[in-house]
């Protein structure tokens, strides 16, 4: 694998242009303070302290590409310090039951932190903001009720900031407080994720680059080029949140078996890449090491779903499987033949 990091194709706007992510976080920031949310200014965003654990909101300078002014939006928490067991492994599992990745300080790897990012334009700043608010605060909440265990397993202690003027939080603001009693009724009942979508969306995948995709009312599967062979993309729908209940999961699974440690490491460098890179698409989710193999895996659950949005999230997962073959395994769409697994399945022998 090309261990460089690949540049951005962007060109920053300049000072005076849209910016379509700090419009974004004006929205979300003046919805928690009028709800009463504990906030506090920086830069560019904002914290938000309604857990006990800081919630830092921020907007990246716009770039211009193909017609667009692009921010990248993040949302990230400060979650657990001082934890001396949180090699690769450790984190690669505990990515399998998070909503959003854990990552490390880059300055102290000793620090983790939940973190998540979109990239939004005006075009889709209506479906992005109210998405990216309600991910600050599940993120904020799976931060305080997770973190106590997490922190033992890995030898680590809560990492907690008291707001600079009202001082510690003891316990959730009223703005989560509502916002965990409502998850949790969106969770009591069936999957919202509608069910013809998926028909459709396998409709859109039916072509070139997809290699092969299936549909019914239960969920989708799509394969896309990866090495001369195939990535497999799926949504499905039959499981659930522990806590929050039905909603949709998504994967990305890359062929392959590899050493658990091996995968591991490489998961970590994937969810590193993901927060830093120009990959174009949300990071909302992570990549996981499970059964000597690797997997972005994101949840969406029913307090999340909007009416509209699986085309979007399959672009996105499009968008993924593209960058992760080509941009950081090398390949070339447009030039190396694959097949999908029923080919490659469907091979006679070589008569020996």
């Amino acid at each position: 694998m090309d261990k460089t990091q690949p540049s951005s194709p962007l060109a920053i706007a300049s000072p005076g242009d849209s910016s379509p992510g700090r419009d974004v976080i004006n929205v979300v920031l003046d919805r928690l303070e009028r709800e009463g949310g504990w906030t506090a200014p920086r830069k560019d965003g904002f914290t938000y302290l309604g857990s006990g654990h800081a919630t830092h909101v921020w907007a990246d300078p716009p770039v211009f590409d193909d017609g667009f002014h692009l921010s990248r939006l993040h949302v990230e928490t400060d979650f657990v310090r001082r934890a001396e067991k949180a090699d690769d492994s450790a984190l690669a599992c505990l990515n399998n039951l998070f909503l959003n990745a854990i990552i490390r300080d880059p300055d102290d790897p000793t620090r983790l932190r939940l973190h998540a990012s979109f990239f939004v334009h005006h075009d889709i700043a209506n479906w992005v903001g109210p998405l990216f608010g309600q991910v600050i605060r599940l993120q904020a909440i799976e931060a305080a009720r997770a973190v106590s265990p997490v922190a033992a397993q890995l030898g680590g202690v809560p990492d907690l900031t008291p707001h600079p003027e009202a001082g510690p939080r003891p316990d959730f603001d009223i703005v989560l407080e509502g916002f965990e009693a409502f998850a949790r009724r969106r969770g009591e009942a069936p999957c919202a994720w509608p069910s013809d979508d998926y028909i459709d969306l396998a409709r859109i995948f039916q072509r070139p680059p997809c290699l092969h995709a299936v549909a019914d009312v239960s969920g989708l599967s799509a394969e896309f080029p990866f090495l001369g062979g195939s990535s497999l993309v799926t949504f499905v729908t039959n499981e659930d949140h522990p806590s929050l209940g039905p909603g949709l999961l998504v994967m990305l699974r890359l062929p392959g078996v590899m050493d658990d440690g091996d995968a591991a490491t490489l998961a970590m460098r994937l969810n590193g890449l993901e927060r830093t890179a120009e990959t174009g698409v949300a990071f909302t989710g992570s990549w996981c090491s499970d059964e000597k193999s690797v997997a972005w895996v994101s949840f969406f659950p029913n307090v999340v779903q909007q009416r509209g949005p699986l085309s979007l999230l399959g672009v996105n997962m499009l968008g993924r499987a593209h960058f992760t073959a080509t941009k950081v395994y090398g390949d070339d769409w447009t030039r190396v033949p694959a097949r999908c697994a029923l080919e490659r399945m469907a091979e006679p022998e070589v008569p020996s």
